[in-house]
């Protein structure tokens, strides 16, 4: 049996810890980073503990040696100072994507924010929402990171020629958190099939 490794970076997190289940399948390890251990997954499947952090280039080669997948969940996950955000947002993300261009890992999908493209009005936006390919507006210094991180996946996929995957993640629940909460839903299924999906 063909056995695939897909790296999770903050693997401890509330996002990766409802993911883990949906992307456990036979032969497929989940490799979790993160500066803390996970707690027990109920249908996790086979995985593989680093602690360490993203904003250690040394320690982010190591963790995407033998990884045929990156799901980039790490990095500092509201708002604080720029100092912080930056460096685990901007400057991890960038230790993420560059360790795994020296691997060859060439398929990373990296969390966003809908604080990435907050200072957008309604006026004019259509009833399903801003549109994907939208600028970046942050509206926070974490949104800002955000963007930041979105540009370097950019560059990476233009420059490199990998294949990113930004998601602008609202809110993440099992299930959506009432209507209003809808809009910026989005569901652990629809990222693990996001996981999935090949680019043309």
């Amino acid at each position: 049996m063909a056995h695939d490794r897909i790296l999770i970076t903050g693997g401890a997190g509330k996002v990766a810890t409802l993911l883990r289940p949906r992307l456990a399948r036979p032969g497929r390890v989940l490799r979790l980073l993160d500066v803390r251990g996970p707690a027990p997954v109920e249908d996790a499947g086979d995985e593989e503990v680093l602690v360490s952090s993203i904003d250690d280039l040394d320690a982010m080669v190591a963790a995407t040696a033998d990884v045929d997948a990156i799901v980039h969940l790490g990095g500092q996950a509201r708002e604080s100072d720029a100092e912080e955000v930056l460096r685990l947002n901007a400057y991890g993300t960038y230790c993420v994507l560059e360790a795994a261009r020296r691997n060859g890992v060439s398929r990373v999908i990296l969390a966003s924010s809908n604080h990435a493209a907050g200072f957008h009005t309604n006026h004019g936006v259509p009833d399903d929402g801003l549109p994907a390919d939208v600028p970046g507006r942050p509206d926070t210094l974490y949104g800002w990171s955000k963007v930041a991180a979105e540009a370097a996946g950019q560059l990476y996929a233009d420059r490199f020629g990998m294949d990113v995957i930004c998601l602008r993640i609202g809110l993440w629940f099992p299930t959506p958190p009432g209507p209003r909460g809808l809009a910026m839903w989005l569901s652990p299924t629809t990222a693990r099939g996001s996981s999935r999906r090949r680019s043309a």
